[in-house]
């Protein structure tokens, strides 16, 4: 009795010193008991390997879509479910109503530069009207397109000088 209470309190000592270092945000750390673990040292070794996995897929996708440009680039996390799988879902849903509107101004700044003046932004996208600082920027742009059209129709050609190329990384 007196060698499981021993064994109870080291286990009960190192889950607690597991805990304090995945508080501070160390997702490496895993509790280790001697023998064979118990089941409530697998859950936590379990738990964190899982925010490790998430956190390395979320550091991954920053990277790839905004560093890399790889905008079609989504997280998936192996086994993610209930809150796991929602916290990558709304990541991926993130990702992408930023990379819709950022191909839609392309889009539309591309036309311009081609001397089409008649492509504006959107103020819905995929059936949801945009909102905040997506509504400023398809104002703005699509005010900026009013303007190019309106001197462009007054008999003023609009001529640019500025030939653009797509340079390499």
């Amino acid at each position: 009795m007196t060698r499981e209470l021993e064994e109870l309190r080291r286990e009960r000592a190192e889950v607690r010193k597991t805990l304090r270092a995945v508080e501070r945000g160390d997702l490496t750390v895993r509790a280790s008991t001697p023998g064979s673990p118990s089941e409530v040292v697998r859950s936590l070794n379990n738990v964190i390997a899982m925010n490790e996995r998430e956190a390395g897929k979320f550091e991954r996708v920053s990277r790839v879509v905004g560093k890399e440009g790889k905008l079609m680039a989504r997280a998936s996390v192996k086994g993610a479910r209930g809150s796991w799988g929602t916290s990558v879902s709304s990541v991926n849903t993130l990702i992408g109503d930023l990379v819709q509107a950022t191909i839609e101004v392309a889009r539309v700044i591309g036309e311009v530069a081609k001397g089409n003046l008649s492509r504006t932004m959107p103020m819905a996208i995929e059936s949801r009207p945009v909102k905040g600082a997506f509504l400023q920027m398809a104002e703005t742009i699509n005010t900026m397109v009013g303007h190019l059209k309106a001197f462009a129709s007054s008999g003023n050609p609009v001529r640019s000088t500025h030939r653009f190329s797509r340079s390499s990384p």
